[in-house]
């Protein structure tokens, strides 16, 4: 890739508690086991961190300086709508309660909504350099888990909207949701008025989040005897049923892979898009959904990148595909469980591969809907907050995941299908790329959305983990022309 990008600097499923003071009461949200376990495993090289990528029409304004000041005004005006975006995460001391959200009294739209400048000839390749760039920054945890980027300077009059959260605050469904905040359905952006008056509440100190946290122990005391009967009764089920202790733990059993192994501080994002006509012709004639045909499609292109370098295809890979619990409408939490899936790389066939990722699948996601989320999204639920934040940064530290490939040897996630076109500050929306998180043990991600008539995938990596990200691209849209070949015949 060529050329520098310049940045320029232009100037939750969670539990409410209440911190009393001396001046009133204090409204705080109290991060779930499975938001704080985000913060409880990540590190400065494997932030969980999020992001999504808007390319806009904006041939009428090319330098963007005009829709920068509405972004931002935009952005104050329905910050009442999304009050976590001014809110950070406070750990309590000790770690003998989940941290909670507080109100960030140091707020500053400038430095969350920002400007960068794509030098000429702003090729997709210098968007990507940049987008490396800005997915390999983590964001500052003092701040609210947020930054939006407008950049302009992409070819034929193009803008880019590129926007990155952090998983304990929003998962896949959620940030979308979150993003609705920044779209119109017609031309002309809705009038969004002057912002809401907002004086940050007080945050409390080492003394109030600890009696907080005693508080909350107090009003629910068999949190804990609960997670542990919870296990015990889901372990002993199994002697019963189809599913395996495994699947309770949360443990995929993975085999070895070259994706699964400790990472760098460096990002790789790379794009592709499928026409939505020929997979939907594709799923009618195989008699599958969607993500089964993009599980199947992933699988193919990783079995080709697997023979290439000499690994061997079988036995299959193992995705980890997280599942929707609920509408994200209640909380801007996450609300998801995970169901793991061979991908089919020791399977040669397409058809063959994508039927036997749709039994799997279907499976694997009627279980996960009548059954409690796996012990690896919780582990505070049977430990105790405390001794579960201690196991999970023990985890991290020796390499648990990375060794045994707890997590699976990659994710596969598809986030939504929206079907009609999208306007945000007054240009047309041409693009959507939801961007997912990589980790120590799991260093692979395809992220997936449709929109309009396109699906459009987003794979992140790690250059230790792959090195030519370009070529497990193309081994993608390889096994895409062979897929629809064998299937459509």
């Amino acid at each position: 890739m060529s050329g520098l990008c310049h940045i320029r600097w232009t100037r939750p499923c969670a539990a409410s508690i209440i911190f009393t003071t001396s001046e009133g009461e204090l409204p705080m949200e109290r991060l779930s086991g499975a938001d704080a376990t985000f913060i409880y495993t990540q590190t400065r090289r494997t932030p969980a961190e999020i992001g999504t990528c808007l390319i806009l029409d904006t041939s009428d304004d090319p330098d963007g300086l005009e829709r920068l000041a509405t972004l931002r005004a935009r952005m104050l005006a329905k910050m009442h709508q999304v009050p976590r975006m001014r809110m950070r995460y406070q750990r309590v001391p000790f770690d003998v309660h989940h941290p909670a959200w507080v109100d960030d009294d140091r707020f500053d739209i400038d430095y969350h909504v920002r400007q960068a400048q794509l030098p000429g000839p702003g090729t997709r390749e210098q968007l990507l350099e940049l987008l490396d760039r800005l997915l390999s920054s983590p964001l500052d945890n003092s701040r609210p888990l947020w930054e939006m980027y407008l950049i302009s300077g992409l070819e034929h009059g193009r803008s880019v909207l590129f926007i990155k959260t952090h998983h304990a605050s929003v998962d896949g469904m959620s940030g979308f949701q979150l993003l609705t905040t920044l779209v119109d359905l017609a031309p002309e952006p809705e009038d969004i008025g002057a912002p809401e008056p907002w004086t940050p509440a007080r945050r409390p100190g080492s003394i109030g989040m600890l009696w907080n946290a005693g508080i909350d122990h107090l009003k629910d005391p068999l949190a804990v005897p609960r997670g542990v009967a919870r296990l015990t009764t889901d372990l002993a089920s199994t002697l019963f049923s189809t599913r395996s202790a495994s699947e309770v733990l949360g443990a995929s059993m993975a085999p070895q892979s070259p994706f699964n192994r400790k990472l760098s501080s460096r990002r790789f994002v790379r794009f592709f898009e499928l026409d939505l006509a020929g997979v939907l012709a594709v799923k009618n004639a195989a008699g599958v959904k969607v993500n089964d045909v993009a599980i199947g499609l992933i699988g193919g292109g990783l079995r080709r990148h697997l023979e290439r370098i000499g690994h061997p295809t079988d036995p299959s890979l193992v995705t980890y595909l997280p599942v929707t619990l609920g509408t994200g409408a209640e909380t801007a939490g996450n609300k998801t469980t995970v169901v793991s899936a061979r991908v089919g790389t020791d399977e040669p066939d397409a058809a063959a591969r994508i039927a036997s990722v749709a039994a799997q699948t279907k499976e694997a996601k009627e279980r996960a809907a009548v059954n409690n989320p796996p012990l690896i999204l919780d582990v505070a639920s049977v430990a105790g907050p405390a001794f579960g934040a201690a196991l999970e940064r023990l985890a991290v530290a020796t390499r648990v995941t990375e060794i045994f490939r707890l997590a699976g040897n990659l994710a596969i996630s598809n986030v939504a299908s929206i079907a009609f076109p999208l306007f945000s500050l007054g240009a047309p929306v041409e693009e959507i790329y939801p961007i997912g998180p990589i980790s120590d043990g799991m260093g692979l991600n395809f992220t997936l959305l449709t929109y309009r008539d396109k699906v459009r995938f987003s794979m992140v990596t790690d250059p230790t983990v792959i090195a030519d990200p370009d070529s497990v691209i193309e081994d993608c849209l390889t096994e895409w022309e062979s897929m629809r070949a064998k299937v459509l015949g």
